[in-house]
């Protein structure tokens, strides 16, 4: 690896690729092999590094390796997953920088999100690939090594990311000495897909379960450190970062402590930079006084002209729709919402009665001038594609942050500067009690508490929907940026 690449971005860029030591230790651990047999002692790892570590090059470089390396099968197969195809994208794009005017790169062809080994006829004999924590088909190759980054985030909101990653890893199976190498920060709850996995780790290393071709390299900063004492916060930072005084100054990550103290924000830091896991302390969304504020108990007269918002699942949850006035002030009341009766065990069946909420909806259409029904399709894609069928002004509305962020603060500032009303009901009032913040590159957007939690949100996200509807065709925009019509 070193010979053949080079720094892809920063102060290093275009300079010979040099590895760590904690690099190396984990690339030389990644290829011993039963020198019988030739396969390698370790089919699965985790590896823990905090941020700052160098773990995108690493992992760029080692699908390089498997894909061209010395170790390289015949017909390589690299899927690069992460929580996000972009993100995924990323560590592909700096993998094919890496390769930038170096010889490696004669035997390559660099495209957007994958690297292929050129072959006849146009035919590729290996490729390094982006692909997403999302579920979804596959490219259809057996994997030969499989990398899979920073899987704290891929099962935050959703459990889209766990399956994803058992689909993923089940094609290893198919090919004799695949790897699976998971490189992740720590996070926030033991019970999601990183969590259980590092907890594996532990007990492995522990000597607690016999498990010998899993690797477990973690490096973590130990809760014995008095982090208010300036010399133990440096030994914390020198323990969990092992690039700590070879890419930056230890020194930089004391002050940013305590700049995350004054913030508020130090499980942050713990969890970022000593590596710890540390549950997810997340502020409530909007202040209830402001919420309870607007509440207004006024009737919606037949055939108003309104936005319907709609968010559901089948199981296990709840499925709520919410009507909104169009009007510069819209009026937001909830028109139907089934939810798993309180009480009932775990381990009971329940199902949202789906042939009910399609009547519900076609009842709203009738009863108001139904402009608009912003729907996230993905768990009703049948039942709104009948509903659009009977013409039902049904459009898809995909939960991105991209999408979801904007929408979240346009009814945040209408509660918070009186520019909405709503219907005072209870179980939207709750549900908008339990929604909490989460920062995105778009702006703040609701989410749980956390993934497992019990506390819904569901008639909050209708709410959103309905009223960014509302809102829009009121100032009489373009839907197009925000909705995607239903295909």
């Amino acid at each position: 690896m070193e010979a053949e690449l080079v720094h892809g971005e920063g102060d290093l860029a275009g300079e010979p690729f040099r590895l760590a030591g904690h690099e190396l230790r984990v690339l030389y651990r990644l290829h011993e092999y039963d020198p019988d047999t030739g396969l390698y002692l370790h089919d699965k790892a985790l590896i823990g590094w905090p941020k700052g570590s160098g773990k995108t090059e690493f992992v760029a470089g080692m699908g390089l390796e498997g894909l061209v390396g010395p170790t390289a099968p015949k017909l390589p197969s690299i899927p690069v997953a992460a929580a996000t195809k972009d993100q995924a994208g990323e560590l592909v794009r700096i993998a094919g920088l890496m390769t930038e005017d170096q010889d490696i790169r004669g035997r390559l062809e660099v495209q957007q999100q994958r690297i292929l080994i050129p072959g006849p006829n146009g035919q590729d004999m290996g490729r390094m690939f982006a692909t997403t924590a999302s579920t979804g088909p596959n490219d259809g190759r057996k994997p030969s090594r499989l990398l899979l980054d920073e899987i704290h985030e891929w099962d935050e909101h959703s459990t889209a990311g766990a399956k994803r990653h058992a689909i993923l890893a089940r094609g290893l199976r198919k090919r004799s000495n695949a790897q699976q190498i998971n490189i992740t920060t720590a996070g926030w709850n033991l019970e999601t897909l990183a969590g259980k996995m590092y907890t594996f780790g532990c007990q492995v290393a522990a000597g607690k379960i016999a498990a010998p071709r899993f690797l477990f390299e973690w490096y973590e900063a130990s809760d014995e450190h008095d982090l208010e004492d300036a010399e133990q916060l440096l030994a914390a930072v020198l323990e969990a970062n092992p690039a700590a005084g070879l890419f930056w100054p230890a020194e930089g990550l004391v002050q940013e402590y305590h700049e995350h103290k004054l913030r508020g924000e130090v499980e942050d830091f713990l969890r970022y930079h000593l590596n710890r896991w540390v549950p997810l302390v997340r502020s409530a969304w909007l202040d209830m006084k402001a919420w309870h504020a607007r509440a207004d108990t006024r009737d919606v007269a037949c055939k108003t002209r309104i936005a319907l918002g709609f968010d559901g699942s089948k199981s296990g949850d709840s499925t709520a729709l919410i009507g909104a006035t169009i009007a510069s002030h819209p009026h937001v009341f909830v028109i139907g919402h089934w939810e798993r009766p309180a009480g009932l065990p775990d381990a009971e069946h329940w199902e949202v009665p789906v042939l009910d909420v399609e009547a519900a909806i076609e009842a709203a259409c009738g009863f108001y001038k139904v402009e608009e029904l912003a729907a996230d399709t993905s768990y009703w894609r049948s039942s709104l594609a009948r509903l659009l069928g009977r013409g039902v002004p049904v459009v898809d509305v995909p939960q991105s942050s991209k999408r979801m962020a904007p929408a979240c603060q346009r009814l945040f500032e209408g509660v918070t500067r009186a520019e909405m009303t709503h219907d005072g009901d209870s179980r939207l009032a709750r549900h908008t009690s339990n929604c909490r913040g989460l920062e995105t590159l778009w702006g703040n957007r609701i989410v749980k508490e956390h993934l497992h939690s019990k506390r819904q949100i569901d008639l909050t996200v209708a709410a959103v929907l309905a009223h960014e509807a509302a809102a829009r065709i009121a100032l009489s925009s373009s839907s197009e940026g925000f909705y995607a019509s239903l295909v």
